[in-house]
């Protein structure tokens, strides 16, 4: 990593969560990779479905918070497991 990158992401992490959110949203959605419109078709296909559990009634939704402390848990007990922590759980504070 370039003394560059090492910076910026210094400063990221001094960040809200929802700053540190929308910044990841950001470079995602401007990376250069090319889109495979096979994995376009399959995102689809799993929203749909995703819609349809809930519609059914087969899944419950999560609140966002609740969502994000079970996601911090997990992400820190893998981190834990692992024996050091990784820059995705350490983006989960």
């Amino acid at each position: 990593m370039t003394a560059t990158a090492q910076a910026v992401l210094e400063q990221v992490m001094q960040l809200s969560t929802e700053e540190r959110e929308w910044i990841a949203e950001c470079v995602c959605m401007h990376s250069d990779a090319p889109q495979d419109p096979s994995i376009e078709q399959a995102w689809r296909v799993e929203v749909e479905r995703r819609i349809a559990d809930i519609d059914s009634g087969r899944v419950q939704m999560v609140p966002h918070e609740e969502a994000m402390r079970r996601i911090r848990t997990a992400a820190n007990e893998a981190a834990t497991a692992e024996g050091s922590r990784t820059c995705r759980s350490s983006v989960l504070p």
